[in-house]
């Protein structure tokens, strides 16, 4: 578990820093900010190997929660054998590891890319605030998050996006 811990890790930190230098580049671009953004000393690198880790972890815990009552209630079974449990633990973890994969790969690009903005907002030094922007099935906690302070938040006090897996809301710069 821990060669599959650190695998999953090296895997959600690449991913999270191609996306992250994309949105750094095409926030740049846009905006004609900074010509170059440096992940060193902007603290980046360390917030997403962190967040890789912690990602993985939890990813490493919940398939080994599942596997465990997976085993459980084919012990429970009769004519339980090495083989059945195997195979049960398996196709059992196939199912969850796909949708999660899909799932923790939408979250975690959506963090990438959020990071980056952000970083490139404040490295401007010409954005102040940010409007929070519902996704199209937005939520309850997104709602009224969109509806305090009229979804305007002063940047870096914003709440950190994405709020929950799936998410879809945004912020985008503000100017009064």
């Amino acid at each position: 578990t821990e060669e599959w811990k650190t695998l999953t890790g090296e895997i959600v930190y690449s991913h999270d820093l191609n996306a992250f230098k994309s949105a750094i580049k095409l926030v740049s671009e846009y905006y004609s900010l900074i010509d170059e953004f440096d992940l060193e000393k902007s603290g980046a690198l360390a917030i997403l190997k962190s967040r890789a880790n912690d990602t993985a972890q939890s990813v490493r815990d919940t398939l080994l929660q599942k596997a465990r009552a997976i085993i459980e209630v084919e012990l429970t079974g009769e004519d339980t054998n090495l083989r059945k449990i195997r195979d049960a633990v398996a196709s059992g973890l196939t199912e969850i590891t796909e949708s999660s994969a899909e799932r923790i790969a939408r979250t975690e690009m959506s963090f990438a890319w959020h990071e980056g903005a952000n970083a490139d907002m404040k490295a401007s030094g010409l954005v102040s605030q940010v409007k929070w922007i519902l996704g199209d099935e937005s939520c309850e906690i997104c709602e009224s998050i969109s509806q305090a302070n009229d979804g305007i938040y002063l940047l870096g006090e914003e709440p950190q996006l994405p709020v929950h897996p799936n998410c879809e809301c945004d912020t985008v710069p503000y100017f009064d």
